[in-house]
């Protein structure tokens, strides 16, 4: 009896069950043709669900357009000596708000599944689960582009580079 009463309470070990979701959703591709973004929704209504799940796709994509140009703008004032960090940041968000404007019309549904969801169990579906793949394909090349397009940042960097001596 000793024995038994010393023995700790039962432990039971907790079940993980694993996400019925896309690979691609777990695992984004990879490659150097595009960025890829991914996003869910769940809704009522099926083409709400697959309207807000391409929304937020499309808002990751302009977050990695974002911080790329940012990024890119930075290693060039450095290339170039500059170490004015407002001067980056006022340029990259004048390029990235441009390049996100006429970027993401560009943007690609690669990959899409939908989940009818019975929530209840009646065996009625209740909403929709939607799952998307978007993409962006030759995202340096328009970086360089809308770089070029917007003059004004252009311009305003090459001023800040002339009043700081480091163009002559």
């Amino acid at each position: 009896l000793a024995l038994c009463s010393c023995g700790g309470s039962a432990q039971t070990k907790e079940r993980k069950k694993k996400a019925d979701v896309p690979v691609w959703y777990s695992i984004p591709p990879q490659d150097e043709t595009g960025v890829y973004a991914v996003a869910m929704a769940t809704k009522q209504s099926m083409q709400l669900a697959m309207d807000i799940a391409k929304n937020r796709a499309r808002n990751e994509l302009s977050s990695v357009i974002s911080v790329t140009v940012a990024n890119l703008i930075k290693d060039h004032l450095k290339e170039a000596g500059a170490s004015n960090a407002s001067v980056a940041t006022e340029l990259s968000a004048s390029v990235s708000k441009s390049l996100t404007a006429n970027t993401l019309s560009g943007s690609t549904l690669v990959q899409q599944e939908i989940y009818e969801l019975d929530q209840d169990g009646d065996g009625n579906t209740d909403a929709y689960e939607v799952y998307v793949l978007m993409k962006i394909s030759d995202l340096g090349k328009r970086i360089s582009d809308a770089m070029k397009e917007n003059r004004a940042a252009l311009c305003f960097l090459y001023t800040i580079l002339m009043s700081s001596g480091l163009i002559l």
